[in-house]
């Protein structure tokens, strides 16, 4: 579940990693998820992790700007 601000929760579907790591998850839908996201000023994203039920993980995102995030051509 993600709370954009103090919009309503939404559900999102993630996947976990390729090297199969329980400390990464993929959100899936991405392009809707970064379109609430740099409007947003908080993001709240609740999941269930083993033996620790669905704790929220609450980030300051204003001023996120995803064109920073994007690796450059010499990368």
């Amino acid at each position: 579940m993600v709370r954009f601000d103090d919009a309503g929760a939404t559900k999102y579907h993630a996947v976990g990693a390729a090297d199969s790591s329980t400390e990464t998850v993929f959100i899936q839908g991405y392009s809707t998820f970064l379109k609430h996201l740099e409007a947003a000023k908080v993001v709240r994203i609740s999941t269930n992790v083993y033996q620790e039920g669905a704790p929220v993980f609450e980030f300051n995102t204003a001023g996120f700007d995803a064109r920073k995030y994007i690796p450059s051509k010499h990368e």
